[in-house]
């Protein structure tokens, strides 16, 4: 058994860099002092030992807090320190990649590295990350970066991949495939990290790399089976039940109570939004009793910052201030970005936050290390019924469940009606998890990614796009091919069809030029087929028209739900409205009023009601909505970059209007004022009801007189 590497051992067992030159040296000991680590944990320790930070490809599966990313950290510095190349650390969402960000920052600053970070704007070149040393990138931007071959691509001599085991994610784990084989060709160093899998050796064994396995956590983790008012609590080495502890009805506020008592943090797992909210609603009560006056005093500080993130605090603003006012809060998909790093805050750095309750969705973006963690609902809904949630996912809960700085264990407590529990305590306390499968065999999937590998050059004819896919992890674990090779020429027809592709009579396949700034794009060829049928209507366009159109693109859905009351209404509406060929074309398909509530939506933000009146009339959140225009923006961005390359340019001109005016949710009349830095739709609208209609007349203003017209009601 290693136990503890300390910093003094540390220091004099200086770890040999490459072991084919042994003269290169690493001091390990300075390293970790440096990264304010006192010591390495046994997993670590164990790591450094087994030449992971050394090798040439390797993925590590370590339980959730085990310490992998330090690891990594020690990694990048060891690359640039040796290399003076780039490192990238992939991770799959955007809040992850801020957050690492920040982190990084302020660590690599003190080794003279520069980091950046790259999750947006997918038609970049990106030229800002050529003088970056470590490049914090989400799946998704790096597949679009491959796609432009961008010189400085070649530097990259290590790539971190976090969340390796979202290789078997349904939205995000194609894409992610896609990745790895293509940084296999980039001959970069790769390791890659994952929580516990079964099947490790099978990814290890297809990515040709070292595995490394490890099953210390920081903290013992002790699983327990709340069912009515009975907790049971279990041992999961013995497989025997170590204690009983009955509880009143309210067992979410006595559990999470129960950790407060010991100055613990909790997180609680629900299967909805609504439930996220009223949950924390419920359990603020009980929670603002376990305050101090100064944690109170915190609180009330966070909860005006969530006050100020929306010039008009929305119904959902004032509920999560008033729930951080309690000492609780809700994280979900609605939650804008803004609000959640201040959960962050009062959770991680503050500690003022007590219990977040968040949906089970989120599970894995949530890196929020809990004293006990309560997974409320075990059962998702399909749009049919309601089903049990993988294994895999809620042992992703329950590794949050213990932090190491604070706690000697954590617990997990999975609630469950009496009836399930022995399915609970088979599947989830003593079960197997699940394994990983590749998520390559979508047709979906493959029209994107196949006119990505032709447009950008990666592949030129069927033989070398076989090939590339012949590395894949669906080659690797099913053998067989046929099947994935008779979908990929279907999708080649359709691109084909779509005249994004051509095959010459060598019988290359060449992306047209049309096709390579879909490619670009890096939108689904699907939804540029249906721009480009848009843009060719040669009849006038509205700008609801527009709207309409990006809400024909996969990329909008889900689309905004309709109540069965509403479609007489919606009906009755379309029925007034003077459709143009476009809309008349799209009146008997299925999601036809979908896509026309959804377009209403749009049409109400650019028309500049309200944040406020958006939302309930819509019954969305602010943080959904922001995704809405988000999505929206770029999308007429492409309609306008498509109508560009179709040499159409009144379509290319509208396109762009659209985006600017979906960007800033204004009127037409005040693209020009938002032209000026710091002008957005509020301030804009008060400027041009006072008579200042253009950039230039605000250009002539002093700030005295900016600031008095703005203070008008």
């Amino acid at each position: 058994m290693l136990g503890w590497m300390h910093l003094e051992k540390s220091k004099k067992n200086i770890v040999k860099v490459n072991h084919m030159q042994e003269q290169a040296q690493f001091d390990i000991g300075q390293i970790i002092g440096q990264l304010s680590h006192k010591t390495l944990n046994p997993m670590q320790a164990k790591a450094v030992m087994e030449g992971v930070i050394d090798a040439r490809k390797v993925l590590v599966c370590a339980p959730t807090a085990s310490g992998k990313t330090l690891i990594a950290q020690i990694a990048m510095i060891k690359n640039f320190k040796e290399t003076q190349k780039k490192s990238i650390y992939v991770v799959p969402l955007k809040a992850l990649a801020q957050e690492k960000h920040h982190e990084f920052s302020e660590l690599f600053s003190q080794f003279g590295m520069k980091v950046e970070s790259s999750t947006g704007d997918f038609d970049s070149d990106a030229s800002d990350l050529a003088i970056a040393d470590v490049i914090i990138i989400t799946i998704e931007k790096l597949d679009s970066l491959l796609r432009h071959k961008l010189p400085w691509l070649e530097k990259i001599s290590l790539a971190v991949i976090d969340e390796a085991h979202l290789l078997n994610d349904e939205s995000r784990g194609a894409t992610l495939e896609i990745v790895l084989v293509k940084l296999l060709d980039l001959n970069c160093k790769m390791l890659a990290l994952s929580a516990t899998i079964p099947n490790s050796d099978e990814i290890s064994k297809w990515l040709n790399a070292q595995l490394f396995v490890s099953d210390y956590r920081p903290t013992k983790l002790v699983h327990a089976i709340a069912s009515d008012t009975k907790v049971s609590y279990y041992d999961k080495k013995s497989g025997e039940q170590s204690s009983q502890k009955l509880l009143t009805k309210n067992t979410v506020a006595e559990l999470l109570r129960g950790a407060f008592d010991k100055k613990g943090q909790g997180l609680v797992f629900v299967s909805s939004r609504r439930f996220a909210e009223s949950s924390a609603i419920e359990n603020g009560p009980s929670t603002y009793t376990a305050l101090t006056e100064e944690e109170k005093a915190k609180l009330e500080v966070l909860a005006q910052k969530v006050l100020k993130t929306f010039q008009a605090p929305t119904m959902q603003c004032k509920s999560l201030a008033n729930c951080i006012r309690n000492g609780v809060a809700f994280h979900h998909a609605g939650i804008p970005s803004k609000q959640r790093t201040i959960i962050e805050e009062g959770y991680k750095n503050e500690r003022a936050i007590k219990a977040i309750f968040a949906t089970t969705t989120l599970a894995m973006g949530i890196d929020y290390p809990a004293s006990i963690v309560i997974v409320k609902h075990l059962k998702r809904f399909t749009g049919a019924f309601s089903e049990f949630i993988p294994n895999f996912e809620v042992q992703q809960m329950c590794g949050r469940a213990g932090r190491p700085r604070y706690d000697k264990e954590g617990i997990a407590v999975l609630m469950c009606a009496p009836k399930d529990k022995e399915y609970v305590l088979d599947n989830y306390v003593y079960g197997a998890i699940e394994k990983i499968y590749s998520k390559l065999a979508s047709a979906a999937i493959l029209r994107m990614h196949c006119l990505g590998l032709l447009a950008s050059e990666y592949c030129n004819s069927y033989e070398s796009i076989y090939r590339f896919f012949e590395r894949s992890l669906f080659a690797f674990q099913y053998g067989k091919t046929e099947e994935l090779f008779e979908m990929i020429e279907n999708v080649i027809f359709e691109l084909k069809e779509m005249e994004f592709l051509v095959e010459r009579k060598s019988g290359n396949l060449v992306a047209t030029p049309l096709g390579r700034r879909v490619s670009e794009l890096y939108i689904d060829p699907l939804s540029a087929s249906e721009f480009v049928r848009f843009i060719k209507v040669k009849e006038p366009k509205s700008a609801f028209d527009f709207l309409f159109a990006i809400n024909c693109a996969t990329e909008m859905h889900p689309l905004v739900s309709i109540k069965r009351t509403e479609e007489m209404g919606l009906f009755a509406e379309v029925e007034h409205l003077e459709m143009g060929k476009y809309l008349e074309s799209h009146y008997d398909e299925r999601n036809f009023l979908e896509r026309y509530k959804s377009s209403r939506l749009l049409e109400k933000w650019i028309s500049e009601e309200t944040e406020e009146e958006i939302l309930e009339k819509f019954e969305i959140a602010p943080g959904i909505l922001a995704n809405r225009v988000r999505n929206a923006k770029w999308l007429a961005y492409s309609i306008a970059e498509l109508a560009y390359m179709l040499n159409e340019t009144n379509s290319y001109r509208e396109g762009k209007k659209a985006m600017r005016r979906i960007k800033y949710g204004i009127k037409e009349e005040l693209l020009d004022l938002c032209r000026t830095r710091g002008i957005g739709r509020v301030r804009a609208r008060k400027l041009f009801n006072n008579g200042i209609t253009s950039s230039e007349m605000y250009s002539k203003l002093s700030k005295s007189e900016v600031r008095d017209i703005l203070r008008r009601i």
